[in-house]
């Protein structure tokens, strides 16, 4: 089977024959069948044919019934993989704007050369051959991109650990098109009986954000938390930036932001310190608002300082961490504090409360899907 064919419409069957005949040997030499057409029905039914893979379209303009601009534009719809190309005795303006509007490769001029013809046609083979290339890479990267959300899922997947004072949910939505990313979470209680919860973002999407998270997990898993005997927010994120400055300064374009906040069973006192990150809301009753306590994103000086704020919490209150995927809904569209809040106070009565954050801010953003990965993290106070 050859490799590929070409389809050459034109009505008048003398110039179709002469057409054929002046391009037999250069379709012999790239292994190309030629299948000539009178009419854009009979393209389009050969078209279809169970044979070898259309790679180009050649259509005459000026057709009874359906012209050529009109059948390169069904072509281009339903196989967008093939080159269109318009033949025309007529070069006016309109002409070229129902070529730009079909979607077509070339627009050539009657009457021209055999060399000139057989040019743009090799120009357009070369076009049919990068965009395959281009596509079986993008398979490839879709590929990785898939195993790499899936490693992320397995690596970062938590079983949110029970406590007599709060219950945790957690709810992760990252790009689509990307399948991993660098939204991290986790909530760890340590040995001391202190509660950890912790919300962070890695600048960037994919496999390279995505590994950062699997970092930044194991070592507060395995360092900080393992380690210190009194832990605190502010102590371990000046800890985490440290480490980050230390380990991770050489690579480009590195920003991560991040919240902790800290529960102990004795005590009715949520401690919390930021780096960089979005304000922590309290959720009580009908009114919710932002907390937080300054501090500069990790990475940028090995000597910053952070402190812990704290706040009393009751029964009933919701703290809520969320990345800024669930504020930046695209096109320049930003969700103001006030309205968040307005969300979070209005989801209370649902039985799944992350879920109805989410879906007020999908309606926010017209359903249209998230720009950003979007972590929401919420712990009920019990």
């Amino acid at each position: 089977m050859k490799a590929c064919r070409i389809i050459l419409v034109d009505d008048d069957d003398a110039l179709l024959q002469l057409l054929v005949a002046g391009l037999q040997a250069w379709a012999s030499e790239r292994n190309c069948d030629l299948s000539p057409c009178s009419s854009a029905s009979e393209a389009l039914a050969e078209l279809e044919r169970d044979a070898a893979p259309v790679a180009i379209v050649l259509s005459d303009q000026q057709m009874p019934g359906m012209k050529g601009s009109e059948l390169l534009r069904i072509v281009s719809d339903s196989h967008p993989e093939i080159i269109t190309m318009l033949f025309t005795g007529n070069a006016d303006l309109r002409r070229v704007a129902e070529a730009v509007q079909a979607g077509i490769f070339s627009f050539i001029v009657k009457p021209c050369t055999p060399d000139y013809l057989r040019g743009e046609l090799d120009k357009a083979l070369k076009v049919r051959t990068l965009r395959q290339e281009n596509a079986r890479f993008l398979a490839t990267m879709q590929e990785e991109l898939r195993w790499g959300g899936e490693l992320q899922e397995a690596l970062l997947r938590l079983d949110l650990p029970s406590s007599r004072r709060v219950r945790f949910s957690v709810s992760s939505v990252p790009l689509a098109m990307f399948h991993c990313g660098g939204d991290y979470h986790d909530v760890v209680i340590t040995l001391g009986g202190e509660t950890f919860f912790m919300i962070g973002d890695v600048a960037g999407h994919g496999v390279r954000a995505a590994f950062l998270t699997f970092f930044l997990r194991a070592a507060i898993r395995q360092g900080y938390l393992a380690k210190t005997p009194a832990p605190s927010p502010a102590g371990l994120l000046e800890w985490l930036n440290q480490l980050v400055c230390d380990e991770l300064a050489s690579l480009p374009d590195m920003l991560i932001t991040f919240s902790v906040c800290m529960l102990r069973d004795s005590s009715p006192t949520l401690s919390y310190a930021n780096a960089g990150h979005l304000s922590a809301f309290l959720v009580r009753g009908e009114n919710a608002v932002t907390f937080c306590a300054e501090g500069p994103a990790l990475g940028f000086d090995r000597d910053s300082v952070y402190l812990d704020a704290n706040r009393e919490v009751s029964p009933g209150d919701r703290i809520v961490l969320r990345t800024d995927g669930l504020r930046e809904l695209g096109h320049d569209m930003l969700i103001a504090e006030d309205d968040f809040g307005r969300m979070l106070a209005g989801a209370t009565t649902s039985p799944d409360y992350n879920g109805a954050v989410l879906e007020s801010v999908r309606a926010a953003a017209g359903q249209a899907p998230f720009t950003d990965d979007a972590t929401l993290l919420t712990a009920f106070i019990l």
